[in-house]
């Protein structure tokens, strides 16, 4: 039984909790120490239960708040960081009595980015955030999980006309990037299968993308590709409030 706390998704920080009632891991930790520990309250714990974290990259708003994590939680990290930490690349496997997390491969502009696996028993849930384009062998490893958090970043024509620099829309963009709404979606029709329950769309831009957008992309390309999303629940990330997600009944 996979539960998941979305403590915060977004440019200006993110992090993610997943238990399965025994172990609690930590994925990301651009957050508040406040908001970790509100986050760890939602499964009775407090910050040093956490039993390892796990990053996707060196960006500021994924690491932001490491030295919130006290020395006895394991960090995992496939890039070289000024925090003690234990090494990971893709395919590489970490167990927690049933909880296994595996790493895999992404795409953007950041020192050997991941994306993560995590099973428990027949669960899984796929994190899949700050990527361009999700690599053949990472849709392999992720077809027909239970849950996904896959990003949803942006609205390609509100990006291109948000006034950034044309040096920032072009690495929004690129395939070292982040994924449009279509491009999620796209990616979502994909993968899915009979065991899908819900799909959380992360790392929504405040300034190029809304909630709204996001679901439409989603609800359209199902549309065009005649395709039933019907019984499978689609819902956006927040920057500022968790939103639960998994098993909590």
């Amino acid at each position: 039984m996979i539960r998941i706390a979305f403590l915060c998704s977004g440019s200006k920080g993110n992090a993610t909790l997943v238990s399965n009632g025994q172990s609690l891991l930590l994925f990301d930790m651009g957050a508040s120490k406040q908001t970790l520990s509100k986050g760890c309250a939602l499964f009775g714990k407090k910050i040093e239960d956490i039993d390892a974290a796990f990053f996707t990259h060196e960006h500021t708003d994924h690491i932001s708040g490491w030295r919130y994590l006290p020395p006895s939680i394991t960090c995992y990290c496939s890039f070289p960081i000024d925090f003690p930490s234990s090494p990971i690349k893709p395919l590489d496997r970490v167990e927690f009595g049933s909880l296994t997390v595996t790493a895999l491969s992404a795409s953007h502009d950041a020192v050997n980015p991941l994306s993560y696996l995590i099973e428990d028993g027949g669960e899984k849930l796929a994190y899949v955030t700050d990527t361009g384009y999700i690599k053949k062998t990472t849709l392999k490893a992720i077809a027909n999980c239970d849950y996904y958090l896959l990003e949803s970043n942006h609205d390609p024509y509100l990006e291109a006309h948000s006034g950034r620099s044309a040096r920032l829309v072009s690495r929004v963009l690129g395939r070292k990037g982040h994924l449009s709404n279509a491009d999620s979606a796209k990616y979502f029709l994909k993968v899915f299968g009979d065991k899908t329950k819900a799909v959380y769309l992360g790392h929504l831009s405040e300034d190029c993308n809304t909630p709204k957008l996001a679901l439409d992309a989603y609800l359209h390309s199902a549309e065009e590709f005649g395709v039933s999303l019907e019984g499978i629940k689609i819902i956006p990330t927040s920057q500022r409030d968790v939103v639960l997600g998994g098993d909590w009944e």
